[in-house]
């Protein structure tokens, strides 16, 4: 989905993004791109990769939102919103510290 959202972003943008290093989301998006689902293709400028889906990637994509949909509604009535939104806020703090190491 951080794909669509960021319209062709780079792979360092993409592992900035999700706090990977960008040799393991070169390496993640390597196995991706090999099943047909994104694209990579030349960025802005010379040394940088722009990914984007493909045909097969978007229909996946559109096929999958309604199962993560359900599962994410799923998990937060076993939690209950008060621990779903505790949860989130200390995924948010784990996030920034982590990007502070």
């Amino acid at each position: 989905m951080m794909i669509t959202r960021l319209e062709r972003p780079t792979v360092s943008e993409l592992a900035e993004r999700t706090g990977a290093d960008r040799t393991t989301m070169t390496r993640n998006l390597g196995h991706i791109e090999k099943r047909g689902f994104i694209r990579i293709a030349q960025g802005k400028d010379i040394r940088s990769k722009a990914v984007e889906l493909t045909p097969k990637g978007k229909a996946a994509l559109k096929r999958s939102v309604p199962h993560w949909r359900r599962a994410q509604a799923k998990t937060l009535e076993l939690l209950g919103e008060d621990r779903w939104n505790r949860m989130l806020t200390d995924l948010s703090v784990l996030s920034t510290l982590a990007a502070e190491l």
